[in-house]
């Protein structure tokens, strides 16, 4: 994808936000503030019945997440022998839905829920 030459160039997704549509996104130092005061999550929400945790029991959103928005808070100690960023280290990453609670979903179903979310999003 060469994300380091997009950093490098000043592109590094200021402003912009990332809707995730995946297992749900759950707490992780690189989709914090740069200092790790807060989390840079803007927004929640989940679309499986009955379920209004946004957790994510798998662990696939939060890596997809940390791939897309990943700032490198966490790969910036000496325990890591480089410097892991994701593509837009400074976006504003959403949990916007999430698939059913067993972990996969339907393809017309997401396919929906893609469309809900172009329609409703207002990134801040």
């Amino acid at each position: 994808m060469n994300g380091d030459l997009a950093y490098a160039g000043g592109w590094d997704g200021t402003g912009i936000g990332i809707a995730v549509i995946d297992s749900g996104v759950g707490s992780a130092y690189d989709l914090n503030t740069d200092d790790n005061q807060s989390s840079r999550i803007a927004y929640n929400e989940s679309f499986v019945p009955g379920d209004f945790s946004n957790a994510d029991a798998f662990g696939h959103g939060t890596h997809i997440s940390g791939i897309i928005a990943g700032n490198a808070y966490s790969s910036s100690t000496s325990s890591y022998p480089g410097v892991y960023r994701g593509i837009a280290p400074e976006s504003i990453p959403q949990r916007r839905s999430r698939h059913w609670n067993r972990g996969c979903g339907d393809l017309a179903w997401s396919a929906l829920h893609i469309n809900n979310t172009n329609e409703a999003a207002t990134f801040q």
